[in-house]
């Protein structure tokens, strides 16, 4: 369900939908670097950029510099993690392996082979793919 009517968002999305697919073109194998890798925030990430803004407003208002102090020490953490999570996953290699045939509106399983050629060992790798 969305908050806006579709009349406005259906421009934008079209627009996102071509820029999308002119910088990763559809294949059946991908290898992870600065033109395909979009991180974006999850629901719990846009609320810890709500907290940070209400802090930096909050430390304004009162001329408070610790709490200026610890929401840009917060904002730093915040952008460090996401090159940290970009360094954790370039130079990934995806490739598709497998899809079953199944009737419309069942479950699909998917084969995957992920690939790295990185000198740091990754932990754990987590995929989601929604409709």
């Amino acid at each position: 369900m969305s908050l806006l009517p579709k009349t406005l968002t259906a421009p934008i999305k079209s627009a996102l939908s071509r820029w999308f697919a002119a910088r990763a073109p559809k294949s059946d194998s991908a290898t992870l670097n600065l033109r395909n890798v979009y991180i974006f925030f999850s629901r719990e990430g846009m609320l810890f950029a709500v907290l940070l803004v209400i802090t930096f407003i909050a430390g304004i208002n009162y001329g408070n510099n610790l709490v200026l102090g610890l929401c840009f020490y917060l904002v730093s953490i915040w952008l460090i993690s996401f090159h940290v999570t970009f360094a954790h996953i370039s130079g990934l290699q995806v490739r598709l392996l497998e899809v079953t045939m199944t009737e419309a509106g069942l479950p699909v399983w998917i084969t995957l082979q992920l690939n790295s050629d990185s000198r740091q060992p990754s932990v754990s790798c987590y995929l989601s793919l929604s409709r």
